[in-house]
């Protein structure tokens, strides 16, 4: 299965797969690890380096981080985590990051860094796979306990100390 069309605006600003050579890619957290990427049900396909297509969608008008990320790992399928406001709630109440001394949250990077060092044992390959699913997982649970206002009865990770 083949991707749609992206349009030649986006393929000028962002590049498209099959642009680069092949095995021009890297591995997601660590840029000097060199492979391809497909998503799921996609033709395998040479890919541009996660980096210069990250810092080209970044350039977009409304792209922040996680715009990016997201689009890197769902479109693209790059080995790329993708740190959302559910995580943040998780890892602040969860008490597995703090916010840099002066500020009131955690930031996007040390977010994505926290799930990039989560998943380091596990081989480059696997990567896309498991932040796709650890994600996916993390939005579950965000919906469903971690919202503005916590809603921790039932919530698989209430047994784990938290504060609210």
């Amino acid at each position: 299965m083949a991707l749609p069309s992206t349009g030649p605006e986006v393929e000028e600003g962002v590049g498209v797969p099959g642009a680069g050579e092949a095995g021009d890619g890297d591995g997601g957290c660590d840029p000097d690890v060199a492979v391809s990427r497909a998503p799921p049900g996609a033709s395998p396909h040479p890919a541009a380096p996660t980096t210069t297509l990250r810092a080209r969608l970044l350039s977009l008008p409304g792209a922040g981080p996680e715009t990016a990320d997201a689009i890197l790992l769902y479109a693209l399928g790059h080995p790329v985590p993708v740190a959302d406001e559910y995580l943040r709630r998780i890892a602040e109440r969860h008490q597995l990051l703090m916010p840099t001394p002066g500020r009131n949250r955690i930031n996007y990077d040390s977010l994505a860094e926290f799930t990039c060092q989560a998943f380091a044992a596990d081989a480059p390959r696997d990567h896309a796979r498991l932040f796709d699913e650890f994600h996916a997982l993390v939005v579950a649970v965000g919906k469903a306990h971690c919202r503005r206002a916590a809603q921790c009865a039932g919530c698989p990770l209430a047994v784990d100390p938290h504060i609210i």
